[in-house]
C-alpha cells in the first residue's frame, strides 16, 4: 500500500501546487515582502537585455523593488517569472555588477529553479502526509486494543495497524 500511497500523494500535491501556484500571481512573494513593480526603464531594460540573451524567449520577467537597506535579489515563478531586487542592491552595486546579478537570476528562471524547488517540496509534503497518516493508523489500532477487554474480542487482523507501520 505504501508504495501506492505515497507516490499518488506526491504526485497529486506536484500537481496541485504547480497549478495553483502558477495560477496565482508570481509576484506574490515580492508583494508580501513590500515590493511594487519597478517603473525605472533602465532597470527594467537591463532585465530585458539578460533575458533576451538567455535564449528563453517570451515575454521578459517583471521587474520588482523592495525596500530593504539589505543587498539581496531573487527570482520567483514557474512560468511567467518575477525578478525582485531590494533598495540596498541598487544602492550599493554599479551596473555592471547589478547585470551580473539579474543575469544569475535569470539563471534560475532559465533553469528551472523555482519549479524544481517546488516540486521537490511538494514530494517531501507527500512523504509527510503519508507519515501522517500512517502514525494515525497505528495510534488508532494501539487504541482499540487497549479499549477491547475480551480475549475474542482481541482477534484482529490489524490491517489498519499494519497499513500504518508501512506507511
Amino acid at each position: 500500500w505504501a508504495a501506492v500511497i505515497y507516490p499518488l500523494c506526491a504526485i497529486s500535491s506536484v500537481i496541485w501546487n504547480m497549478n495553483h501556484y502558477d495560477r496565482k500571481d508570481s509576484a506574490a512573494l515580492a508583494k508580501a515582502m513590500g515590493g511594487f513593480e519597478s517603473n525605472d526603464e533602465a532597470l527594467r531594460g537591463m532585465v530585458g537585455a539578460v533575458h533576451a540573451r538567455s535564449g528563453l524567449g517570451g515575454d521578459a520577467p517583471k521587474v520588482y523593488i523592495i525596500p530593504s537597506d539589505e543587498p539581496n535579489a531573487f527570482a520567483a515563478g514557474t512560468k511567467a517569472s518575477v525578478v525582485a531586487v531590494t533598495t540596498g542592491l541598487l544602492d550599493l552595486l554599479t551596473p555592471r555588477e547589478l547585470r551580473a546579478v539579474l543575469a544569475h537570476e535569470i539563471g534560475h528562471v532559465r533553469n528551472r529553479d523555482m519549479a524544481r524547488s517546488l516540486g521537490a517540496g511538494c514530494m517531501v509534503a507527500g512523504l509527510g502526509f503519508a507519515m501522517t497518516i500512517g502514525d494515525y493508523l497505528l495510534q488508532s489500532d494501539r487504541h482499540d486494543r487497549r479499549r477491547k477487554k475480551s480475549k475474542d474480542d482481541k482477534k484482529d487482523d490489524g490491517g489498519l495497524g499494519s497499513l500504518g507501520l508501512i506507511l
